[in-house]
């Protein structure tokens, strides 16, 4: 970046033996807004051994991915095409080296062509991402007024299963604690104290799974105090995704994930609201089918279900479910909607779907009951009770 309107320089390590961070700037003359981009140029510790086929430190282009049995190929000339679905493999050449060398890549581009940008640019590159960061405060702090702008792009993030490109808004944080569990004061054996000394693993797992409900919402009393409900925009961002789901579960071999349900449940709950004209069930149950990223369109269709094209066989069995169990007096549960439910829901899935139904039911009659006046719900008010 040496050039008049481009710099860069490697600041003084925050402390001894920390690495150094990478600092550049590009300046437009007349841009008023100021975006930084970061990546990381450090890698996750590898070991050589563990490694088939390719080398860590010997970078090699294959014509597919290695587990696809992609071959090598040599490294194409200066100005030959690039096959996009071509793999490098070497250590870190994903997570976050590509970051860096896309950065500095459209830079070089831009000026080549003699392109300015419309804002003034800032690069960063941090190098012990992968140790937790542990220095990044100290040098955003030592470094307001250089690092100052109205914008980040953190070029380090997963890509989408299906490959294609996507813009996040917003990145994920993490919060770092260590508990100590205490348990007897030398090693048991398990056939003389068994069921009667405390373990400490399980004190330990059970304190792990009292912080989420089984679908994946965290207990912890204010932990979602200051959580900005989802705007429509962002839910038919989320609806207007591709859907990989189905894909990725046969990929990484498991039945559901995390919070799998949670819109189905709140649709169910509002469905069943519906039938027994539960006004505030109905304000409540439809701002947390919003708060799970549900659409509009899917919620004001909802009682029209059968006539729309918008839900999928296994919420079609579970809503068909939900209005027969409600509406049991009536004509019982049909063998039809019966096998139905038994098709796309496990046994115990089953059961609990029925409890689920079997509880909103007796909720709708409590708050009818009671003249409970819909409107001042907000989502997660019980997430913790």
């Amino acid at each position: 970046m040496a050039c008049s309107s481009a710099a860069a320089r490697s600041s003084a390590p925050p402390s001894p033996g920390a690495p150094p961070a990478v600092y550049g700037e590009w300046n437009t003359a007349g841009a008023t807004r100021t975006v930084v981009l970061y990546a990381h140029y450090d890698g996750q510790p590898t070991d050589p051994k563990k490694w088939t086929g390719t080398q860590p430190w010997e970078p090699q282009l294959r014509t597919a991915p290695f587990e696809k049995g992609g071959a090598i190929l040599p490294t194409p000339a200066e100005g030959e095409s690039i096959n996009p679905e071509w793999r490098l493999y070497a250590r870190s050449a994903s997570d976050d080296k590509a970051g860096v060398m896309s950065i500095l890549t459209a830079f070089d581009a831009l000026r080549a062509k003699n392109i300015a940008p419309t804002v003034n640019l800032k690069f960063f590159f941090e190098g012990e991402e992968e140790a937790g960061s542990p220095h990044l405060v100290e040098i955003l702090s030592k470094n307001k007024e250089l690092l100052a702008s109205d914008a980040w792009v953190v070029c380090d993030g997963p890509v989408h299963q299906s490959g294609r490109k996507q813009v996040v808004f917003g990145v994920r944080g993490d919060v770092n604690v260590e508990v100590t569990v205490y348990g007897p004061a030398r090693p048991l054996h398990s056939g003389h104290y068994g069921n009667w000394a405390p373990n400490p693993a399980m004190t330990l797992a059970r304190l792990l799974a009292s912080m989420k409900t089984d679908a994946g919402r965290v207990t912890i009393k204010g932990w979602y105090d200051d959580v900005v409900p989802l705007g429509e925009a962002e839910r038919r961002a989320l609806s207007e995704a591709p859907a990989y789901d189905e894909e990725l579960k046969k990929e990484l071999g498991i039945n559901r994930p995390e919070g799998a349900g949670r819109s189905l449940l709140e649709l169910i709950k509002t469905r069943v609201s519906q039938i027994n004209g539960c006004a505030y069930c109905i304000d409540m149950h439809t701002k947390d089918a919003r708060a799970a990223g549900e659409t509009e369109q899917r919620l004001y269709m909802l009682e029209a279900w059968r006539e729309s094209p918008f839900y999928t066989e296994r919420e079609r069995a579970a809503l068909a479910w939900a209005e027969a169990v409600t509406l049991v007096r009536e004509g019982h549960v049909p063998d039809e909607v019966y096998e139905q439910a038994r098709a796309q829901f496990g046994e115990d899935e089953l059961a609990n779907l029925t409890l689920a139904v079997v509880a909103i039911n007796g909720w709708n009659r409590f708050n009818i009951a009671f003249r409970t006046e819909p409107g001042g719900y907000k989502p997660g008010m019980f997430a913790a009770a």
